[in-house]
Order: C-alpha cells, then structure tokens, then sequence
C-alpha cells in the first residue's frame, strides 16, 4: 500500500507539471506575438502622402515610411500604443494622433492627413548658434502638435496648424528622451504661451544659454526620429476607395459697399448628394491681389440646413481673394471656394464693386464714356460668373446698360438692391475682356419693360409731330413765292 501510494503521488506531480505547463504557455506567447499592420496615408482628396513616417511612440516597433502609393506594412507586437503619422519634410499636413490603438490581430489602418497653416522658422542661442536636435511641439486642449522631425545644423522648425491659439514648448530631444542618440545642442526649455495661429507664420526663437546639466522631467516625448530608409514591405493591400466629396458655396451681401461698411458671407456645405452637412466649422481668409499670403477673417459652424454665416469689414479699395474652406474631417473630404471681389472708388466712394469667380484685373472706369472695363480669366472647361454692383447715384435707371464680352454683346440680367443695380452674367472660362456700359445707345429687345415701350412710343410720335412740322413750314413758305 505504501508504495501504492507513493506511486499515485508520483503520476499526481507529473499531471499537475504538465497541466500547469499546458494553460501556461499559451498566455506567454501571446504577449510577444507580432501582427502585421497594413493601410495607406492619403490627403482629404484621396492623393497618396509619400514619405510619412509612422510612429507607435514604442521604441521597440519600427516606424515605416510610406512609399510612393501611400502604403505602409509593419509588423506589431500585440498592446495598446499611442499612434501617430508624421508628415513628409517641411510639408503643410497636420500630423495624425491616435491615442489607445489596440493592437491585437492583423489590420489594415488608414489614415487620412488634413492640411494646416505652416509655423516655422529657426531656432538659436541668445549668441546666435543655432540649436541642433531640437523639438518643438504645440499644445491645446491637451492635445499636442510637432511636425515629428528634429532641427538640424541651421535650427531649422517647422509644424502644420489649424487656426487656434497654442502653446509652444522647444526643447532639446536628449531632455525628454534618454533613447535620443542625435545630435543635440542643450539650451532651457523655451516656452512661449498664446501663440496665434491664423495663417502661415514666421516665427524665429531666441533660447537661452545652457547654465546646468539638464535633468529629464515628465514632459510630453516626441516620436522616434523619422526611418529614412525604410526596409521593403510586403505586397500592397487593396487601395481602399477616397473619402467621400462635399460641396462649399459662397457669397457676398450687404447693405452698402463702401470702405468700412460690412460684408456678409453666406453658404452651404454639403454632401456629394447635396445633403447639408451640420455642427461644421467654416473657415474665411482673405489675399490682396494675387498673393498667397491669406489672413484669417473669421468662422462660423453650419446650422441644420448646413448654412454658415460670416462677417468681414471692407478694409480699403482695391481686389481680393475671398476663401470659404472647411478642414474635412474622418467621414468626408475638406472643401473650399474662392470668390474675387474688387472695389472701384469713384469721387472718394466706392461705386463699383465686382463678386466673381474668376480672376478680375485690370478694373477701370471711363466717366467720359460712361465704360466700366475688367479682364475676366478662369481655367479652361469651368464656368464663370460675375456681378457687377452699380451705384444708382451713377446710373439712376438700367434700361441703357448693355455688356460686351470680347466686343460681342451678351444677355445679362439686372435687379435693383437699394441704393444699387446688381448687374449679373455668366460664361465660359478663359480670359475675357468685358466691357460694361452704364450710357449705350444700343437696346436690347428681351429686356424691355412697359416703361421702355412707352419711351420708344413717344420718341416715335414725336418723330412724326416734327415731321408734319416741317411740312407745314414747306407749304407755307412756297406760297410767299
């Protein structure tokens, strides 16, 4: 019986080993298995981003590069991480941030990059060396911004924003990151607090000299430096199919249209479907001339009807760019559109003004002739438009006005807004030379009123009243003789 037992005992031990082995390794292996994750990086408009770096923020992940299709392949141990994607060198995308990412199976991810306002400039010492190694990030609402690239030898920064206020936080990489083996100039921490972003912006940073050995502290750690040689992936996945496209009209109304007064611009964004799209911010920014350079106006969010409001103070005679533009978001593509509208004063007021979707140059009036003059020119295929506001003061009645496109006469139509005529035409785009005159003598038939009738009527009788005039003068004079 003893050695009965002592036997059971034996087979008991071994059991429980192998069992205990059994429902063990499963767990184990599966904290170091690896999935592969596969996708592509594409603009609002469904365009492949090439050379954008993907980042698990994990310095034992690899961080792809994506080729000239947009695709990437890696292959990710199973955890949570915090994603990012960083855009190509000094580009104007605004990095993607994904916090939680679950990694545990195989998955296509992608990831759609928005543009931004560019901020950039560089970095130096209040000696003027310029700062090697350098992050700059930008923070709002807990939400960070960088460009995922560090300065080089001429300090150079860069990040795509959207409009917003920031603060920015540079900082030598070697401080946040013990792992950072760069190169790298120590300097203080720089941080600057209520940074505008409203447009593209130069922004140089004078730092200071570095006093005491840094001492790591838990601020935010950027990314791992950008692979420039990324090893080669796998064969693509299916491109997958764009965003769907939206829709963002804009338009000009006011009371006045003189230097000072306001402007009120109106729209809708929709769907490709024209179904409004709600609760969206819209962004206006305007350009004098034909500059790029655009200054942010203001924004308004999209009612119900996917209708928006926005205000603009006439700042001064002259042409401008007006752009309506909305940043898109996950579910559909960004949208914009532009309007041209010039202002042309005449005895210190502005009389004239122009809202068209073509580029307008070369507005001038000829009070002798009464002639308003404007190139129009647009791209090939596309149709333009334009409306001409007219002072009444000017032009007290419309019934003469007659417009030339290139010297041939065209249909027009002409309503009146208080104090003002509202000219308006359409055509095909290329560059046109119109010609608007407010005194012709020529008529057009299809727009003749009752009023314009009875004008040729009586002109007509009175024709003939002289001429029974003369006749009458004719008899009497030759009987005298």
């Amino acid at each position: 019986m003893k050695r009965f037992l002592t036997t059971l005992t034996l087979v008991i031990l071994v059991l429980s080993v192998f069992t205990f082995t059994f429902t063990s390794f499963p767990q184990h292996a599966s904290a170091y298995s690896t999935y592969q994750i596969w996708g592509f990086v594409k603009d609002p408009n469904g365009a492949a981003v090439a050379g954008a770096s993907i980042s698990f923020n994990n310095a034992s992940v690899p961080g792809p590069t994506t080729n000239s299709a947009g695709y990437f392949s890696v292959n990710v141990p199973a955890g949570n991480y915090h994603l990012y994607v960083w855009p190509p060198f000094n580009s104007s995308f605004i990095n993607y941030d994904e916090s939680n990412f679950v990694v545990n199976a195989a998955m296509s991810k992608n990831m759609t990059l928005y543009y931004g306002y560019e901020i950039s400039g560089y970095i130096n010492n209040s000696s003027g060396a310029p700062m090697v190694g350098a992050s700059v990030l930008f923070s709002v609402g807990g939400v960070i911004y960088g460009s995922g690239h560090f300065t080089g030898s001429d300090g150079f920064y860069y990040a795509a924003l959207q409009p917003g206020t920031y603060t920015l936080n540079a900082h030598p990489q070697t401080a946040y990151d013990p792992n950072y083996s760069g190169p790298c100039t120590y300097f203080p921490t720089y941080i600057e607090n209520n940074v505008a972003v409203n447009g593209d912006v130069a922004k140089n940073l004078t730092v200071g000299t570095a006093q005491v050995t840094p001492t790591p502290t838990s601020q935010p750690v950027p990314t791992i430096r950008p692979t420039q040689n990324p090893a080669p992936t796998s064969t693509p996945a299916p491109t997958q199919p764009p965003l769907p496209s939206t829709s963002i009209s804009i338009s000009p109304d006011a009371s006045t249209y003189q230097v000072g007064s306001t402007l009120y611009f109106n729209g809708k964004l929709t769907d490709a479907n024209a179904n409004p799209l709600s609760g969206q911010t819209v962004i206006l920014s305007y350009a004098t001339g034909g500059s790029n350079n655009w200054v942010q106006v203001g924004s308004g969010k999209t009612n119900t009807a996917g209708i928006y409001t926005v205000q603009w103070l006439i700042p001064a005679s002259g042409t401008f760019a007006i752009k309506a533009q909305w940043m898109g978001n996950s579910s559909y593509q960004a949208s914009e559109n532009t309007v041209t509208l010039s202002f042309l004063p005449l005895q210190g007021q502005n009389v004239f003004f122009v809202e068209s979707n073509s580029t307008i140059t070369s507005l001038n009036f000829d009070s002798a002739s009464q002639t308003l003059t404007f190139t129009a020119s647009g791209s090939s295929g596309t149709q333009g438009y334009t409306k001409v506001i007219i002072a009444k003061t000017l032009a007290p009645n419309a019934t003469g006005f007659t417009v030339s496109l290139d010297e041939n006469p065209i249909n027009y139509t002409v309503t009146s807004q208080g104090s003002n005529w509202i000219l308006s035409f359409s055509y095909h785009h290329s560059t046109h030379q119109v010609t608007v005159n407010l005194a012709s003598d020529a008529t057009q038939p299809q727009k003749l009123s009752t009023d314009n009738t009875t004008l040729l009527l009586g002109v007509a009788a009175a024709a003939v009243a002289a001429s029974l005039l003369g006749l009458l003068v004719f008899r009497k004079t030759h009987r005298k003789h």
